[in-house]
């Protein structure tokens, strides 16, 4: 995860993984002051650390007086089953020009296809957490029961710490490859698998570090090193 708990002094045997949610916002959020100055932003995100930690990020880079409307949803099966309507409605309202989603991919999907009903064609800047193409690309048809799909991913902005997994010549998308073709060659290749084997590879990395005689301590030692 990318929450900053996970990274707290006061939790010592405890690691974060991937960039700090709040790090995450910051780029983005500087992204968005750069390139869409003075335009009215609004923000959806998720209500926990995930959601929180990220708009931290965005709230030190964006003027306050640019975000407009800061909407949030529970990710729960009941706090999704009714969609998003609400939500966009009320950005929408605000006038928000460029909408920052830090959802997951449900959410996001939902979100999109909210959206599209109401004709809010918005600029999209989506968190690495909900863009992965394929994911989305699901899901939109599901839960629309194959009324939209794709191209309402056109023009998303998102960012990324692993490889694009359309980069075939890049060495990390090669060897991840390789490794699911050989172990679970029936899984697909997208975001999430991409992130699965980056992570088994890293956790991989630490064991050998750690040594053959493998304790707690030399564990630990291990990623801190």
């Amino acid at each position: 995860s990318g929450c900053n708990c996970w990274s707290s002094p006061s939790l010592p045997i405890t690691f974060g993984w991937q960039p700090p949610y709040t790090d995450e916002g910051k780029v983005l959020g500087r992204y968005i002051d750069g390139h869409f100055a003075g335009q009215k932003v609004g923000y959806l995100s998720q209500d926990d650390e995930f959601g929180q930690d990220d708009v931290k990020g965005l709230d030190d880079q964006i003027p306050s007086s640019d975000v407009v409307g800061r909407q949030t949803y529970v990710a729960t099966t009941q706090g999704l089953a009714s969609g998003l309507g609400s939500q966009i409605d009320a950005l929408k309202a605000a006038g928000a020009k460029v909408v920052v989603l830090y959802t997951i991919p449900a959410a996001t999907a939902l979100a999109l296809l909210a959206a599209a009903e109401v004709g809010y064609n918005p600029q999209w800047v989506v968190s690495s957490v909900g863009s992965d193409p394929p994911t989305l690309t699901g899901l939109l048809s599901s839960i629309s029961k194959g009324a939209a799909g794709a191209s309402l991913l056109s023009g998303i902005i998102s960012d990324a710490y692993l490889p694009p997994i359309t980069d075939a010549t890049n060495s990390w998308v090669v060897g991840f490859k390789k490794i699911l073709h050989t172990y679970d060659p029936g899984a697909s290749w997208d975001g999430n698998t991409e992130y699965g084997l980056a992570l088994g590879y890293n956790v991989v990395q630490e064991l050998k570090a750690a040594g053959k005689n493998l304790t707690r301590t030399a564990l630990i030692d291990a990623v801190e090193n």
